[in-house]
């Protein structure tokens, strides 16, 4: 372990900073977001872009409303926004005549909108992070609940900002939140497609050859894992552990990714240059091997969505990358922090901060399939302390120590007959894309 620390595994940790991001030409302001997502609550006016809402209208919602930074009321602004604000209101209850009351309104709605959100504004930030304003466990079931109603009249939540253009949503400090760009190379996205349908196929119809995740979840990881040990190892389903067999399947699959994970990698050097440097120094020896360059791990969803979750053993300082493939309609991914949400199409990639996003998925509206591939950073992959070069080590110590490992895990089963995992009905209805189509229907 010593001599592994000192000279194989090299880590230096991410900052805040590297998730700003570099030549975008569209970039949304959470505060402008948040803005917008209050107006078309309060007006009913559903149909309202925000393209369409006057910056001006923006800063004063996000000054005197949001933040409450800014004390000073001006009537005269007051009363115009007013006006605005009557012409393009469509709530049954009418125009409204104070300015006072307008305030009142929004105030108010706004208190019920940030119930829902897991962030806090101090000294006038609005922070995303892990401490939680309300649980964990309440703000997931709030999510589910707004989930439920969607599902039931086939709608999405209707004040929500849908973000179909490429560019990003940032915070308060320009660092990314959500990023969303089109994949410009279309051969690299049809061979991941066709892999991974082969491969999806292949299993559906030998047994034998199917993972416990995947029996489970229909969901793999593919990389290096470093959980519960002080020594990455590569993940079980990339040793293909459960069958021998299985080995070659899993090669054909991965070496088929290698154009669609270049690509994204480039994705991550245009955009993120710091967080591309540090990621492509980030070295874990002959441990852990890297078939998708400068991310140790990826995870293939296999026809199923996504319930609300957060990713928290994800980096903090780092983005994931989510492509999804397929043919279907629906499947929105969905921030309920962020009140927004992305249809989700072939030829997209979202980059995003799992790590503090609560996201999940809403159902599909049409028989179809739908996988997913989620490049990501695993946390624990980043050691506490980067510079090992003064520890002391004891050289012969550690020769002796390498030598006596040698051999351990030279001896794994092979298994041509399916075993009593590969055989079980599991029942997942919170991913299960037919389940979730089935309740739609009733």
């Amino acid at each position: 372990m010593e001599f592994y620390e000192k000279y194989l595994w090299k880590s230096q940790s991410l900052n805040p900073s590297d998730k700003i991001p570099t030549g975008i030409q569209n970039k949304i302001p959470l505060c402008n977001l948040l803005a917008g997502v209050l107006i078309r609550e309060c007006t009913r006016n559903y149909s309202l872009k925000f393209s369409n809402i006057p910056f001006g209208w923006l800063k004063l919602i996000i000054s005197n409303i949001i933040i409450k930074k800014d004390v000073d009321w001006d009537p005269e602004r007051w009363n115009s926004f007013r006006s605005w604000f009557n012409f393009n209101n469509h709530h049954v209850k009418g125009k409204i005549e104070k300015s006072g009351l307008l305030k009142y309104l929004l105030r108010k709605k706004w208190d019920i909108l940030l119930r829902d959100f897991s962030f806090k504004i101090e000294n006038g930030i609005i922070k995303i992070e892990d401490n939680l304003t309300v649980p964990e466990l309440e703000l997931k079931n709030s999510a589910k609940s707004k989930y439920r109603l969607t599902r039931q009249d086939n709608q999405l939540v209707k004040s929500a900002h849908c973000f179909v253009k490429p560019g990003c949503i940032v915070d308060q400090n320009d660092r990314t939140l959500i990023h969303l760009e089109n994949i410009d190379d279309q051969n690299a996205l049809i061979q991941a497609t066709d892999a991974v349908n082969k491969y999806y196929s292949h299993l559906m119809s030998d047994k034998a050859h199917k993972s416990k995740d995947f029996c489970k979840n229909s969901v793999e990881h593919f990389g290096a894992y470093r959980r519960f040990t002080s020594l990455p190892y590569t993940s079980a389903n990339t040793a293909s552990s459960h069958n021998l067999n299985h080995r070659s399947c899993v090669d054909n699959l991965l070496n088929s990714l290698v154009p669609l994970s270049n690509y994204i990698n480039k994705f991550i050097q245009d955009y993120y240059g710091n967080m591309y440097l540090k990621l492509r120094n980030l070295s874990w020896g002959p441990f852990a091997p890297k078939p998708f360059g400068i991310f140790p791990m990826i995870a293939i969803n296999f026809n199923i969505l996504s319930n609300y979750h957060w990713d928290k053993l994800d980096a903090p300082n780092c983005l994931c990358c989510l492509i999804p493939l397929g043919d279907f309609q629906g499947g929105e991914l969905y921030f309920p922090q962020l009140h927004t949400f992305i249809p989700l199409q072939p030829g997209k990639v979202v980059a995003f901060s799992s790590h503090y996003l609560l996201h999940g998925n809403f159902p599909l509206i049409s028989d179809g399939i739908r996988h997913s591939i989620v490049y990501f950073v695993h946390n624990i992959f980043f050691h506490e302390d980067d510079n090992f070069n003064f520890m002391k080590i004891d050289d012969a110590e550690l020769e002796s120590k390498l030598h006596n490992n040698q051999g351990l895990n030279s001896k794994t089963p092979t298994f041509t007959k399916p075993r009593k995992f590969q055989t079980m009905e599991y029942t997942n209805d919170n991913n299960d894309i037919n389940q979730r189509q089935r309740n739609l229907n009733n």
